[in-house]
């Protein structure tokens, strides 16, 4: 991942906090809006999930056919994790006004339609059960019907200023993004939201199929140890040459597909490991599966080391892919310049700095070959072996 840099941060009290990037391919303008959550339960979860679906399908001030219209025919996607919600918009050159605009409307808006609560919660289990990474951070759904105040209390809860981080990352334009989303602010209203019932609509719900195991390590906060397990991570399951590879693949010939990811949580970071069989029978007993990479660890030497090392690069600075940070319910990063604003934006959200490409490369590379492999066994060792499909 290639990442833009950064012009201009704007951070004030009570306000929406801006950052403006220089893009690599400026013909398009891309918006990405982190909106850090408070503490939720089970059923504001679920109602911030059914007001996000109405999000999507338009708002009073725009609605979802407007809202393609201006984005060169592309729609908001808005994904929620457990500790944020992502806001992602792609603009034409010229279009980061409407952009900004469209933002302002879905996160300060009084009047979105529900096609139904029933219909929302049902898409809402769609989401969730497409996909080996959502199935891993899901929380247990309460099943209780939700009720119109319940959603809108949570939106009113949620999508507050001083919780919101944006990046702009596009070509320069008359007016600066900062300039722009400011004079939106203000026009902020303390809200009594107003979600208006329309008709049901059918949701059909899918299921994820294939059989595959995941190991869910210990969560962390993101500090002193954060670099070693970030390197260990991308050790053991990024590329042709990680553990998960070598031991699930090649010597036990248990998966076909086998990667890595760090789930956002509330207290920091999730690594989790995913690797997806052909024969369900593999998936029978668990224990075997941490053994064997257990063993490809202690066999790591030097070269393992810098292949790691290696990839960091190849992913921060080269722009290969396969970040181990995720970027929506079932796919890690790419080089897009949406997924490049969206770090940007995330990073500063989650840790209140921006992120530096060289000095994050420096920190993964203090760590050592030693330190390097009893990471890696603490990762795999305390992990928890789950089954996911069927």
């Amino acid at each position: 991942m290639i990442l833009p840099l950064v012009l201009a941060l704007a951070v004030q009290a009570d306000q929406a906090t801006v950052i403006e990037v220089r893009s690599m391919t400026p013909r398009r303008v891309a918006v990405e809006c982190v909106v850090k959550l408070p503490e939720l339960n089970l059923r504001e979860e679920k109602a911030l999930a059914a007001a996000i679906a109405a999000m999507e399908m338009g708002t009073r001030r725009h609605s979802a056919d407007t809202m393609q219209d201006l984005l060169d025919g592309q729609r908001p996607e808005i994904t929620q994790f457990s500790d944020h919600v992502r806001i992602s918009l792609l603009a034409p050159r010229d279009g980061a006004s409407s952009a900004l605009s469209i933002l302002f409307g879905l996160t300060n808006q009084t009047g979105f339609e529900l096609k139904s609560i029933a219909a929302l919660e049902a898409r809402t289990k769609e989401r969730i059960g497409q996909g080996y990474w959502s199935r891993l951070y899901q929380s247990k759904i309460d099943g209780r019907v939700l009720t119109m105040g319940e959603v809108e209390g949570t939106y009113s809860k949620v999508f507050r200023r001083s919780q919101m981080v944006i990046t702009v990352s596009g070509a320069p334009s008359t007016v600066e993004p900062t300039q722009l989303w400011q004079s939106l602010e203000r026009n902020w209203q303390k809200r009594s939201v107003l979600f208006r019932e329309a008709p049901s609509v059918a949701a059909e719900v899918d299921t994820y199929g294939p059989s595959a195991v995941g190991l869910k390590g210990a969560e962390f906060a993101w500090g002193s140890q954060g670099p070693a397990k970030l390197l260990a991570t991308i050790a053991l399951g990024s590329g042709k040459g990680s553990a998960l590879f070598h031991s699930w693949r090649q010597k036990k010939g248990w998966t076909y597909v086998q990667e890595c990811a760090w789930l956002p949580t509330r207290a920091g970071f999730q690594p989790v490991f995913v690797g997806i069989t052909a024969n369900p029978a593999n998936t029978t007993e668990l224990e075997p599966w941490r053994s064997a990479l257990l063993e490809e660890i202690e066999s790591w030497s030097e070269e393992d080391r810098t292949r790691a090392l290696g990839f960091a690069n190849g992913i921060w600075k080269n722009g290969i892919g396969f970040s181990p940070f995720l970027g929506s319910a079932d796919r890690t990063l790419t080089t897009s310049p949406s997924d490049q604003a969206y770090l940007l934006a995330y990073w500063f959200a989650k840790t209140g700095s921006v992120f530096e490409t060289d000095r994050f490369l420096s920190l993964l590379e203090s760590t050592d070959l030693e330190a390097l492999k009893a990471t890696a066994k603490d990762l795999v060792s305390g992990a928890e072996l789950v089954r996911i499909g069927s």
